[in-house]
């Protein structure tokens, strides 16, 4: 399986910093509304959804988990990895 991490937000764009107040809420929500984006500007074909979609995954680190905002090309479905 190919998966290719595109980050929490577009490039050169502010995004939430690790440890800041209420960082874990905040970067969900950032990273939600990022995948929104990118798949209304990149919408996968019909044929293709099972096979490539975008998703959300929380990396755990000691103190709070670091979210990106991905796209798989080859997972049978998008609910396995996704928050």
């Amino acid at each position: 399986m190919d998966i290719l991490e595109i980050g929490s937000t577009p490039a050169e764009e502010q995004c939430q910093q690790v440890g800041a107040e209420n960082y874990a809420v905040l970067a969900k929500k950032e990273c939600k509304i990022y995948k929104e984006m990118l798949e209304r500007l990149f919408p996968i074909p019909e044929h293709l959804q099972e096979e490539v979609y975008f998703y959300i995954k929380a990396n755990p680190l000691e103190t709070t988990e670091l979210r990106a905002t991905g796209r798989v090309p080859e997972v049978a479905k998008c609910s396995e990895l996704q928050t």
